[in-house]
């Protein structure tokens, strides 16, 4: 939907504070718990295990989606310096 100029400057231009309310809820929320069942070096778990966030499928496209935002030239720094604020990259990082 990014890629398409006319798209992004006819619907998400028009509605860019929805798609950033829908990206700061999606990116600034609390982290889930995940508790380890098994102790490091049991049934074969190593330390290297990589342990992955049970909604990352679906937050990969919001990520994917604020990415190709920042990155269109229909959206300029003028209008997302409105939403991008010192505060937000504070949180952000």
């Amino acid at each position: 939907m990014l890629s398409d100029q006319n798209a992004v400057y006819n619907i998400i231009m028009p509605n860019i504070q929805q798609f950033f309310d829908m990206i700061l809820k999606n990116i600034f929320r609390p982290l889930p718990v995940i508790k380890k069942t098994n102790v490091p070096g049991e049934l074969g778990m190593e330390e290297e295990d990589v342990i992955v966030d049970p909604s990352w499928p679906h937050l990969q496209p919001i990520y994917e989606l604020f990415y190709q935002l920042i990155l269109n030239d229909i959206c300029d720094v003028k209008s997302l310096k409105i939403f991008i604020t010192h505060g937000f990259i504070q949180e952000f990082l």
